[in-house]
C-alpha cells in the first residue's frame, strides 16, 4: 500500500504543476489544485475522516428535517434500484456531513472504516477531492472514480454525486452513491441525479405548499416529470421562488433574479388569467409567452392547499366510497389514503408512492414504530385498488403460535394430520385470492415457513399441507414491522431473498412526536372519535368540544404509543366527559406532566436556544416588529400574514396557533425568527 500511495501523490502532483496557470475543464483536476494550492493539502497524507458530534449531527438534521424526511424515501427507492451491486447511498448537508445512509449490510463494517458514516465529515478542505465535497463547490453532478480522489485510502471507491438546491438556487444537501466498481457508473450517476432532481421538487413544492404554484414548460409532455418547471407565486402574483428548471426554461442568470417580480413582468399575461383559461382547457395546459423574447410554454396552475381536509370534505369523500370491511358495525370505518397525509410531508411521499403502485402488484413493506398505523395504512392501500372487492386478510405473525402458523397460512387438505378437520381448511393465502393478504409482525414469522412463503411469491401458487396439487393465487401483499429487518437478515434470523423480494415499494411511518400535522391529526381522531361515540350511544350527531388547555396537553405529549395510544386516551375522554366538553379532567395524570417533560428529549436541544417569553400576555404591544431583524421577500410575506392572523386573533397566541395548526412553543420560534413582538 506504501507503493501506490507513494505513486498515486506522485501522479496528483505531477498533474497539477502541469497546469499551472490553465483554465482547466474538468472538475477533477481543478478540484486538485484546489487541494494542493489553497487548502495546503498532500496526496500522499491519510487523513482520518471527523465525525461530528452527536449534538451537532442532531442539529444539523434538525435544521434539514423536511428534506431528509422528504428524500427518504427517494433514497430508498435509489438504493433498491442498485441494491446488491456494492454500493451505499448517503444525502449530506452543505458542509459535507451526511445525514443518512442506506447500504448493502456487508459493507457496512468497511465503509465504516473509511469514514462513510452518518455524522463523517467529508468537506473538500479536509478530504481532499471526494465525490461530496467537489460537488458542493462545483454545484453540478459528478463522478470521482478511484484514483480521481485526492487521498490514496479513497482509491478504492467510485461515488457519484448530484446536488439538491432549495428555492433560492443555493446548493443545501447532495446526494451521494459510492461504492467499490472498476468502471465509473455513468449510469448510476444518471440514477443519482434524477433521484436528486425529485428530491429538490419535492422540497420545493413542501416550501411553498400553501402557496400557488405554476408549473410549465417548453414542451407539454415534460410537464409533471422532473423536467418541469415550477415557480411559487404569493396572493399578488410576486413570484416567491422557482426551481432550478424554471431559471434554465427562462433563461434567467439565477433564481434571486426572479424572485419579487410580478408574474405578469415575466410573462405576457396575469396569473388570474392562467387560473381563468386552464379552467377550459381539456388538459389543464395553457400557452404563455414570455414577456423578454415571446417564446412558448405550455403551463398550468395549482392553487394553494388547506393545511389539512376540512371536516365537510372527509365525510362527503367517505359518504361516496363503499366500505371495504365485511364487518356491519355502524361504528366501523376504514380510513381513505387522503386522510392518512394531513400536512406532513413524509406521510404526504408515503402517500404519493402507494397511489403509483397501488395496482401494479407490487410488494409494499410498512415500517413502523408500534401503534403508527402500519394497519390502517395497509387497509387503506387495500380500499384504494381498483376492482378489490374481497375483504382484506389480515395474519398477524406474532399473535399465532409457531406450531399452528403453517396450517393457518397454507391451509390443509382432509385428513393431513390428527386432529384435522374433515373437510380440511382454506388457509389465509387462498381465502386472500383475488384480493390483499396483510402480513403483520412479519419479522417475527418462522424461519422456515419463510422459504414457502417466498415459493408463493414467485410462483404465485399455494400447496395445502397433505394436498397433492398446488393451486394458483392472485393476491396483493402487503407487510408490516417494528423491527429491522436488515438486522434480522444479518443474524441470520430473516432470509435475505424474502426481505428483497418484499421490499418493492417501502413505506416508513414517522413516529406521532415527529409528525408536522399532529395537530391536524388530534383534531381528526377527536372527529372520528366523536362520530363513533355518538353511534354508540345512539345520540344525535353534536360538536364535542375540547378546551385550549387539554389540546396542548395532547399536542405537547410524546406519544411512546403514538397513534394507538392517543386514539385510546382521546376515546376514553369521550367516554368520561358524557359527550360535553373534554377538559384535562379526563386526560390521565400520566400525560398532565408539567410542561418541562411533555417535550420529547429529541427536541430538547431546540429548546435550549428558546428565550423565555410570557406567555400570560395577550394584549399587542406598540412595537410588534423588530427593526433589527433582516428578512428575504419570502420571509416578509410570512411576517405579514403571521401579524395578520394575529390581528385576527387580538394577539391570543394560543387561539392564533390553533387557528394555524402549529404548537404555542412552534409559533414563538417563529415569532422570534421573524422579529414579531409583543
Amino acid at each position: 500500500m506504501t507503493e501506490v500511495i507513494k505513486d498515486h501523490a506522485i501522479y496528483v502532483k505531477a498533474t497539477v504543476n502541469s497546469v499551472l496557470g490553465q483554465t482547466l475543464a474538468d472538475p477533477i483536476s481543478r478540484s486538485w489544485r484546489r487541494c494542493i494550492q489553497e487548502y495546503g493539502l498532500d496526496p500522499a497524507d491519510m487523513p482520518d475522516v471527523a465525525i461530528v458530534p452527536a449534538s451537532d449531527l442532531q442539529e444539523r438534521q434538525e435544521h434539514l428535517a423536511d428534506l431528509l424526511a422528504i428524500s427518504r424515501s427517494e433514497l430508498r427507492n435509489l438504493y433498491e434500484q442498485i441494491a446488491g451491486s456494492g454500493f451505499a447511498v448517503m444525502i449530506a448537508d452543505s458542509d459535507a456531513v451526511i445525514l443518512d445512509y442506506i447500504a448493502d449490510l456487508e459493507l457496512v463494517d468497511s465503509f465504516s472504516k473509511l469514514g462513510l458514516v452518518i455524522g463523517g465529515n467529508w468537506d473538500e478542505h479536509s478530504q481532499g477531492t471526494n465525490a461530496i465535497g467537489a460537488c458542493l463547490f462545483e454545484k453540478e453532478p459528478l463522478v470521482v472514480h478511484q484514483s480521481d480522489h485526492f487521498v490514496a485510502r479513497n482509491i478504492e471507491l467510485t461515488c457519484s454525486s448530484a446536488p439538491i438546491c432549495d428555492y433560492k438556487g443555493h446548493v443545501v444537501a447532495v446526494l451521494n452513491a459510492a461504492g467499490r466498481s472498476e468502471v465509473a457508473q455513468r449510469h448510476t450517476l444518471a440514477l443519482v441525479n434524477t433521484s436528486a432532481r425529485m428530491i429538490e421538487n419535492s422540497f420545493f413544492l413542501n416550501c411553498f405548499k400553501n402557496s400557488a404554484i405554476v408549473r410549465f414548460h417548453n414542451r407539454a409532455e415534460f410537464i409533471g416529470g422532473i423536467r418541469e418547471a415550477e415557480i411559487a407565486l404569493a396572493d399578488d402574483g410576486i413570484i416567491l421562488g422557482g426551481n432550478r428548471n424554471a431559471i434554465s426554461q427562462l433563461e434567467y442568470g439565477n433564481c434571486e433574479d426572479l424572485v419579487g417580480k410580478a408574474f405578469d413582468e415575466v410573462f405576457k399575461s396575469t396569473h388570474e388569467e392562467l387560473v381563468d383559461r386552464g379552467a377550459g382547457q381539456l388538459n389543464g395546459f395553457v400557452p404563455i409567452y414570455d414577456a423578454l423574447r415571446n417564446r412558448r410554454y405550455f403551463a398550468t396552475m395549482k392553487l394553494p392547499r388547506p393545511i389539512s381536509p376540512s371536516k365537510d370534505d372527509i365525510k362527503s369523500t367517505c359518504a361516496k366510497r363503499k366500505q371495504a370491511s365485511t364487518s356491519h358495525d355502524p361504528v366501523a370505518r376504514e380510513l381513505l389514503l387522503d386522510e392518512l397525509a394531513l400536512g406532513d410531508a413524509r406521510m404526504a411521499m408515503n402517500v404519493r408512492y402507494v397511489k403509483s403502485v397501488r395496482d401494479r402488484q407490487i410488494p409494499i413493506l410498512i415500517q413502523g414504530e408500534t401503534g403508527t398505523g402500519k394497519e390502517v395504512m395497509a387497509r387503506a392501500i387495500h380500499a384504494s385498488r381498483d376492482g378489490d372487492r374481497r375483504p382484506i386478510v389480515v395474519v398477524n405473525c406474532a399473535a399465532i403460535p409457531e406450531t399452528l402458523i403453517e396450517s393457518e397460512l397454507f391451509g390443509y387438505a382432509r385428513g393431513a394430520f390428527t386432529g384435522a378437520s374433515r373437510e380440511g381448511q382454506k388457509g389465509k393465502i387462498l381465502i386472500a385470492d383475488k384480493g390483499t393478504l396483510f402480513l403483520d409482525e412479519i419479522g417475527d414469522m418462522p424461519l422456515q415457513l419463510q422459504s414457502r412463503l417466498l415459493r408463493v411469491l414467485e410462483q404465485r401458487e399455494v400447496q395445502p399441507l397433505g394436498a397433492e396439487k398446488s393451486i394458483s393465487v392472485d393476491i396483493a401483499l402487503i407487510s408490516a414491522t417494528n423491527r429491522d429487518l436488515r438486522e434480522l437478515v444479518a443474524a441470520g434470523r430473516f432470509r435475505s431473498d424474502l426481505y428483497f423480494r418484499l421490499q418493492g415499494l417501502m413505506l416508513t411511518l414517522p413516529p406521532l412526536r415527529e409528525r408536522s400535522d399532529k395537530c391536524s391529526l388530534i383534531e381528526h381522531i377527536i372527529e372520528l372519535e366523536s362520530q363513533r361515540y355518538h353511534v354508540l350511544e345512539g345520540r344525535r350527531k353534536s360538536a364535542v368540544a375540547i378546551d385550549d388547555c387539554a389540546f396542548d396537553i395532547l399536542e405537547q405529549y410524546h406519544w411512546p404509543g403514538n397513534i394507538r395510544q392517543l386514539r385510546t386516551v382521546i376515546r376514553v375522554a369521550f367516554a368520561m366527559c358524557g359527550g360535553s366538553t373534554i377538559t384535562s379532567h379526563f386526560l390521565p395524570e400520566e400525560i398532565k406532566a408539567p410542561t418541562e417533560t411533555l417535550v420529547h428529549p429529541s427536541e430538547t436541544a431546540m429548546l435550549k436556544n428558546v428565550a423565555p417569553i410570557d406567555i400570560a400576555a395577550e394584549s399587542m404591544c406598540d412595537e410588534a416588529i423588530d427593526p433589527s431583524v433582516a428578512l428575504n421577500v419570502v420571509e416578509e410575506a410570512e411576517r405579514g400574514a403571521l401579524l395578520k392572523e394575529l390581528a385576527k386573533h387580538h394577539w391570543n397566541i394560543a387561539h392564533t396557533a390553533r387557528d394555524l395548526r402549529v404548537s404555542r412553543l412552534t409559533f414563538y420560534r417563529k415569532m422570534k425568527r421573524l422579529g414579531i413582538r409583543k
